[in-house]
């Protein structure tokens, strides 16, 4: 993982750029405050509103950097600064491991962009896109042997595939709480202890990821893996499992296969639970004009995200994710073989009515 990152490669850029313009200027003197502002941050418990003003004015930051007048370079050097500091310093250290990928994804992306530019001849930048990029692999290969999904299904007897909508206890309207109990292994391991922290702290028992078979799922992404290598085992349940509590009501435990995967967990509704059908909040469903052909595209990068469409369930329903699919472009195909076709039978139906009359 990256350190302290401080802004050396802003000032870098800066020097080889030259004269700046005054909106330039301030945009970089703001960034670079408040990135350096962020270095400082302490987090000792997960604040849901200290965290969302933070995201709030990363926003804000984004935005002034693509509305600058700055010079190409000096933009990418900025958002690369910001989105790695915001990552390392706050998404991380608050357990939104969502957030943290996609800022580094952000960053990889602008990465690539230089080092696939046919004019990228300056040998210091490549260098250090190059390492960023590398750091970019190496965070991936980190979270892929330290995380891993766990899905939930909710086990409802007679029913082939779930719906999509938000379980609430019917008794007071409330969401459905959850009490994570961390195996052994993993309960002096803060980053992960905070990842677990994070979770409880904004879980929803919302089932709005899809499954062709299963219907709506809930998903808990990058729940943390139990470390086998600790060796002051007790108890091996206590110590690989998790127990996971939902509502105060029935304990449910949780362990890694041997494909280092989490077991899909079923789970059986309470008494006073009730499927609120509502879409969630991170869900955008768009209903489509039906029989009109259209293809899903990424707006930055052009290449088709056929896993939406591939997902699903009720034809002429697109399901947009928040934070998981960005940069959504849908492209609708025009319908000139409709049109050719309506034309074609406008014309055969004048010449089946004409041709009796000029031959009388």
């Amino acid at each position: 993982m990256f350190g302290p990152h401080k802004v050396s490669a802003i000032i870098f850029i800066i020097v080889l750029t030259g004269i700046l313009s005054a909106q330039c200027d301030t945009t970089i003197t703001r960034v670079t405050t408040f990135t350096n502002s962020m270095l400082e941050l302490e987090f000792e418990k997960y604040n849901r509103e200290q965290y969302s003003t933070m995201k709030d004015k990363l926003g804000e930051f984004v935005s002034q950097i693509e509305i600058s007048d700055c010079d190409t370079q000096i933009k990418d050097s900025l958002m690369v600064n910001l989105y790695m500091i915001f990552s390392e310093y706050v998404s991380r250290k608050n357990g939104d491991l969502m957030e943290y990928r996609s800022s580094w994804k952000k960053i990889n992306l602008i990465c690539e962009n230089y080092l696939s530019g046919s004019d990228s001849t300056n040998i210091a930048l490549i260098d250090y896109y190059s390492a960023i990029k590398n750091e970019f692999e190496s965070n991936q290969y980190w979270l892929k042997n330290n995380y891993a999904d766990l899905v939930i299904v909710m086990d409802n007897f007679g029913i082939r595939k779930n719906k999509m909508g938000v379980v609430k206890n019917e008794l007071n309207n409330d969401p459905i709480s959850i009490h994570i109990q961390p195996p052994l292994s993993i309960r002096n391991n803060y980053e992960k202890r905070k990842r677990l922290e994070y979770i409880s702290a904004v879980f929803e028992l919302d089932f709005s990821n899809i499954d062709p078979k299963l219907g709506f799922i809930k998903k808990i992404t990058d729940l943390p893996v139990p470390d086998p290598g600790n060796e002051n085992i007790l108890s091996e349940e206590i110590f690989e499992s998790f127990a996971m509590t939902f509502d105060d009501s029935i304990r449910y435990r949780i362990e890694l296969n041997r494909m280092g995967q989490f077991d899909t967990l079923f789970i059986k509704p309470e008494k006073n639970w009730v499927l609120i059908k509502e879409i969630p909040a991170d869900i955008v469903v768009i209903k489509m004009p039906k029989g009109l052909e259209y293809q899903v595209y990424d707006s930055k990068t052009l290449s088709p995200k056929d896993y939406i469409v591939k997902n699903q369930l009720i034809k002429d329903e697109l399901y947009i994710r928040n934070n998981i699919d960005e940069n959504v472009e849908i492209v609708f195909q025009k319908r000139i073989r409709v049109w050719t076709h309506v034309a074609l039978r406008g014309i055969a139906t004048a010449i089946f009515y004409i041709t009796p009359l000029i031959i009388f």
